[in-house]
């Protein structure tokens, strides 16, 4: 469970209090910039999570012309 609302407003560590630390996981939800979907990846990373769409393979799907 992430946050969207803290992870929007710029603060991802608190989008976080309910992800179990360690493993990884999938995004699926509503559209991120590229700045928040990096810092959302790295909040994540400090919990031991990856996420399984890097933030190259998300710019490439979510951004013109990509």
């Amino acid at each position: 469970m992430v946050d969207h609302d803290a992870l929007t407003r710029g603060d991802p560590h608190r989008a976080l209090t309910a992800t179990p630390a360690g493993g990884g996981t999938v995004y699926h939800g509503w559209t991120l910039r590229i700045d928040q979907y990096a810092a959302f990846a790295d909040a994540l990373a400090a919990c031991d999570v990856t996420l399984h769409t890097s933030r190259d393979q998300y710019r490439r799907a979510h951004e013109l012309p990509g």
